[in-house]
């Protein structure tokens, strides 16, 4: 019941951004509007609260960073094996936007609304720290390696540290929180019932928005290729964070959960706009987007149903 009642509104929201699409009720401007309101409106003040309301020592746990960040190298890692061993693909910078839509999930349209479904706004926590991570280790560092591999005048330091740090609107909000939390700072009531409308607004908002702008999306390039890296996507890469979580560095059962449902979550949206941005791999990064986007709600309903067994095979 809780698959039922987690996953369909999710895709039937994806869907009805499609259908309002096709029908001509929104056209593709109206992303741009419900683009900013999202992540600069609904989710700063979601990632705020989430972090403020909890101890700093939750926060940090270094056990569910280390599986997030080793489950997705070992992805990326393969991505990258496969393409410049089979696929013959020998740009690096290739390589690394593949190996990037074959490691980062889309936390930010998906895994919100995902976690706040199934756990409430209070427990969107796994899913907002596996986001830094990705946003700040991968995509950061991917954009600054990709800036160094393509351009003929790579983009200084400075400037990708002020994209990265102070322009992004949803990485400064959890380091406030967490400063909050530490300094043992009130939650006055009025704030919390301010967070929860925000939060609730959240969810729909993006799914709708994530319908609205795959319409019109093909599945273009060779399909080899693509099928491979979304497999790796939803599969491979879940359960290298499940293997992880129950042989090297075990968690409690709602961290666990977490690392999983996070790391099979579909390919980030984002790692399009980088292959836009550089002009290369766009469709096939584009077609991995669609695909596991579509194929997760297969994928994402056979790791729920797994979860409640993942308690016992830690235990072993």
């Amino acid at each position: 019941m809780v698959l039922v009642n987690t996953l369909i509104p999710i895709f039937v929201l994806i869907g009805l951004g499609l259908f309002t699409r096709h029908i001509r009720l929104f056209d593709s401007q109206s992303i741009q509007v419900f683009n900013p309101f999202i992540l600069n409106i609904c989710l700063p003040p979601l990632f705020f609260w989430s972090t403020a309301s909890v101890a700093l020592t939750e926060i940090l746990n270094l056990r569910f960073i280390a599986i997030t960040l080793v489950a997705s190298l070992l992805s990326g890692a393969l991505v990258w094996w496969l393409a410049k061993r089979f696929w013959n693909i020998q740009h690096p910078a290739d390589r690394m936007l593949l190996s990037l839509s074959g490691l980062n999930p889309n936390t930010i349209y998906m895994g919100v609304p995902l976690f706040t479904l199934l756990y409430g706004s209070h427990g969107t926590l796994p899913v907002i720290i596996s986001s830094l991570t990705f946003n700040i280790l991968f995509m950061g560092l991917g954009m600054a390696l990709l800036d160094h591999l393509t351009q003929p005048e790579p983009t200084r330091i400075r400037t990708l540290l002020v994209r990265l740090f102070v322009k992004n609107p949803l990485f400064m909000p959890p380091l406030l929180g967490m400063l909050w939390s530490a300094c043992g700072l009130p939650k006055p009531e009025a704030l919390s019932g301010l967070m929860t409308l925000l939060a609730q607004a959240t969810a729909p908002v993006a799914l709708f928005t994530m319908g609205l702008s795959l319409y019109g999306q093909s599945v273009r390039g060779q399909l080899k290729p693509i099928l491979l890296i979304s497999s790796i996507k939803l599969l491979v890469h879940p359960l290298l964070a499940l293997l992880l979580a129950s042989l090297f560095w075990p968690l409690p059962r709602i961290w666990m959960e977490g690392v999983v449902l996070a790391n099979a979550l579909p390919a980030a949206a984002m790692v399009s706009v980088f292959a836009l941005k550089y002009e290369r791999q766009v469709s096939v990064v584009s077609s991995v987007i669609v695909i596991s986007t579509l194929v997760s709600l297969l994928t994402l309903s056979g790791w729920m149903l797994i979860l409640p067994y993942l308690p016992a095979l830690r235990a072993h």
